[in-house]
């Protein structure tokens, strides 16, 4: 009696296995899938992506269309762009009278979420059995694209589904003019691609540096070295004129030398703290006025001789006429202002010719800077 037990007793043993393990694959196995038409939350607009159809010419029609991921594989809730499917196939229309005819490799199927509402349709196989028979083939789409005609989006409900690239329109009028293309096109196959949108792209792409801070930046720099460079060389012969007063302080005119004011000789430290060296000319100094009146011969009168006595000189200058003497010293003072004149017309233009190529510096500077 004991043999017969024990076996019972493993008999019993290896059933309670059995439920045990049972029990615990029901919570795990796949439930059916279930698509109904909803009007879509504002938050799911944030994962659109792209649906372009094309012909076998590669002629697009329209615009492209907005889709919606309904799982994480099909790029539900996915942040990073790169990690979006790109999906291309076939784009056929699937219906209850040829989802079971239709080769699923590499097709994108066009299905219907509406339920039948008519009689006539009641007869017909419903949206979510030919929706969990794709899912369930062994030949699986390439993707599922589910749309309504009566709410923008269909979303489905289900846990563990055996199959998860699926996407629904975002529009009942973009579902109808997809539809409307297909029917038209019945005998040629149309492609379908569904990518990631291009705001998606973009928001993600580096944005281009503002090419005008940059041109602003440069100008202002090259600007503010050229500022410093004339204080430095202003404070350099202010310096220098002040260290060197012989040399550059004011002076009467004496001996030939011209007359000097301290804003000349500042002038002239200034000039000289500039690294210019000129080549092939002599040191001719513009003569001084006093000097140049007292220096006046008479007109066709001889050079005099170095050797000539100083008093013959003295008795020479005193010859010529007091009226003469004036005339000369006016002809002189206006050559001199009209000498004047000629160097202040000659400062301008250099000044408008600087102000010139300033200006085309700044154009070939914006029109050159990368973007």
């Amino acid at each position: 009696m004991a043999a017969p037990s024990a076996a019972v007793t493993a008999l019993l043993v290896k059933a309670c296995l059995v439920l045990i393990i049972l029990c615990l694959a029901c919570p795990v196995s796949a439930q059916l899938a279930s698509a109904n038409p909803q009007d879509p939350p504002d938050w799911l607009d944030t994962w659109k992506m792209a649906l372009i159809i094309e012909t076998p010419d590669n002629a697009p029609f329209g615009s492209p269309y907005d889709v919606i991921p309904l799982t994480t594989e099909a790029g539900f809730q996915e942040t990073d762009v790169s990690k979006l499917p790109d999906v291309d196939g076939d784009l056929v229309i699937l219906d209850y009278s040829n989802f079971t005819s239709v080769d699923y490799a590499d097709k994108v199927v066009y299905l219907c979420c509406d339920s039948n509402s008519t009689d006539s349709e009641s007869n017909m196989i419903d949206a979510n059995r030919m929706l969990n028979t794709i899912m369930t083939n062994s030949t699986t789409p390439a993707a599922i694209l589910l749309y309504s005609t009566t709410k923008p989006v269909c979303l489905i409900s289900g846990s563990h589904l055996p199959y998860n690239r699926i996407w629904t329109m975002a529009s009942q009028d973009d579902a109808l003019k997809v539809h409307s293309v297909l029917t038209a096109s019945s005998t040629d196959p149309v492609v379908a691609s569904i990518t990631p949108s291009k705001k998606a792209v973009d928001s993600q792409q580096p944005r281009p540096a503002n090419t005008s801070t940059i041109a602003m930046s440069i100008l202002y720099s090259i600007t503010g070295l050229i500022t410093l460079l004339f204080l430095f060389i202003i404070a350099t012969g202010a310096v220098r004129a002040h260290r060197n007063p012989e040399r550059y302080g004011p002076r009467a005119s004496a001996n030939g030398r011209p007359r000097r004011s301290r804003a000349r000789g500042l002038a002239m430290a200034m000039l000289e703290t500039l690294p210019i060296v000129k080549f092939g000319e002599t040191d001719q100094r513009k003569p001084d006025e006093e000097n140049a009146l007292e220096n006046t011969q008479r007109p066709g009168s001889q050079p005099q001789d170095a050797s000539q006595p100083m008093t013959q000189l003295r008795r020479t200058n005193q010859m010529v006429h007091p009226r003469q003497r004036a005339l000369r010293k006016i002809k002189q003072r206006k050559n001199i202002s009209l000498k004047r004149t000629i160097q202040a017309a000659q400062f301008a233009q250099r000044i408008l010719l600087w102000a010139k190529m300033y200006e085309s510096y700044l154009v070939i500077t914006s029109t050159t800077l990368p973007a």
